[in-house]
């Protein structure tokens, strides 16, 4: 493929994405490097629909799932720095069934019991995921309540959907402990209801259209539905396309937007999102955020108690803490990886991964499509052969 840029020190990483296809662990998958504001590695492999002959390519659309949170922070930390809201602002302020909640605290032998919540969640908190929203699944009691408060909520447009995750209670005291879920959700609710603009419409005017990202948003047209990847279901050597119930390609704009999972994007626009915040905010003369609140967002907020949730809850980010809505490397050592302290980011559950290393001016995306999800030792081994090529 004419657009692949392979320079000698990135071989290896080219053998390791044609491994991962060869050996049929993903269908396909598209990795890019730029560094000082340079595209220095690009490369392809495999399939993005295999039943399709669709090869990997500049043109193919991904579903990013927690990709999509980055966006959404950056959403917000526009209003942050027009005095929409401050950090510690209760959300009740934005959305009313946030007001006075109940956490569900969970006693021996499996019972349970509503109490007030010592305090209200905080926007800082949806942030940084130490609110105690939890996602709606079975893992645990108050996951259950809301998984049960969420299906009634179905049909509703974000920020009236997200305001009924209210009424479910929390899984902690707001700021007690690190929880990954429903937070950037509720962040994409509490944007519309701030703006009066739908969540899609706003990210369009503010961050899509400004930086050309003409491949991004929370459907497809036709068109852009013949270019997505599909995720396939990779087991022993055998890859299965996803059912009709797992793919979430639409042509049909959703009601509820979601900012912690819904939205669609290419790799060239992903690169661009990731080269504004590489440059502190700015691309091509079009300011999305300040430096210092690039700086705000990237760094560690979590303490030491929310800091060991963050790591029981994902193992596979060693080395790593959390800031606004991104992964913020604060030990090389316990990483063991060739990279650098300071480097962000966040992954999407089917794999695709988006890096950016402030130090070695650079970002990292790497796009792959595949369940089940913890693809954590696939972005190691492709990690060690991009650093490699430095």
């Amino acid at each position: 493929m004419s657009n692949r840029i392979i320079p000698a020190g990135f071989l290896g990483a080219s053998q390791i994405l044609n491994g991962l296809v060869k050996k049929k662990e993903i269908a396909g998958g598209a990795v890019a490097v730029a560094r000082h504001g340079q595209l220095i590695y690009r490369d392809y492999a495999g399939y993005a629909n295999i039943e399709a002959k669709l090869p990997m390519g500049p043109n193919v659309i991904y579903t990013i799932y927690s990709m999509t949170k980055v966006v959404t922070s950056v959403a917000l930390l526009r209003l942050y720095e027009r005095g929409c809201f401050h950090m510690h602002q209760s959300v009740g302020d934005f959305l009313p069934n946030f007001k006075k909640q109940s956490v569900l605290v969970e006693l021996e032998k499996g019972k349970t019991e509503l109490v007030p919540a010592k305090s209200p969640v905080t926007m800082k908190q949806l942030f940084t995921m130490t609110s105690g929203i939890p996602y709606g699944n079975p893992d645990t009691p108050a996951g259950r309540m809301m998984k049960e408060t969420l299906e009634k909520a179905k049909g509703l447009v974000t920020k009236d959907y997200a305001n009924e995750a209210g009424k479910s209670p929390l899984a902690f005291h707001p700021g007690e402990k690190y929880m990954y879920g429903f937070s950037t959700d509720v962040l994409g609710a509490v944007l519309e209801a701030i703006t009066g603009k739908r969540f899609g419409d706003y990210l369009r005017e503010e961050i899509f259209d400004p930086l050309g990202m003409k491949d991004s948003g929370f459907y497809l047209s036709p068109e852009q539905m013949e270019r997505t990847a599909l995720v396939y279901r990779a087991d022993k050597g055998k890859l299965t396309p996803p059912s009709r119930e797992e793919s979430r390609a639409t042509l049909v704009r959703p009601n509820f937007e979601s900012g912690g999972g819904g939205l669609f994007c290419s790799m060239e626009d992903y690169g661009r999102f990731a080269q504004m915040l590489i440059n502190g905010g700015t691309l091509d003369g079009e300011r999305i955020l300040g430096r210092k609140t690039v700086e705000l967002m990237t760094t560690d907020h979590l303490n030491n108690s929310q800091h060991k949730d963050f790591l029981a809850s994902h193992i596979g980010q060693k080395g790593c803490s959390y800031g606004l809505s991104v992964r913020v490397r604060t030990s090389i050592a316990d990483a063991g990886l060739n990279i650098s302290l300071g480097e962000f980011g966040w992954d999407g559950m089917p794999g695709c991964w988006f890096s950016g290393d402030p130090k070695e001016d650079m970002y990292v995306l790497f796009m792959i499509q595949r369940f089940p999800g913890g693809q954590d030792w696939i972005h190691y081994r492709m990690l060690a052969g991009i650093y490699a090529g430095l």
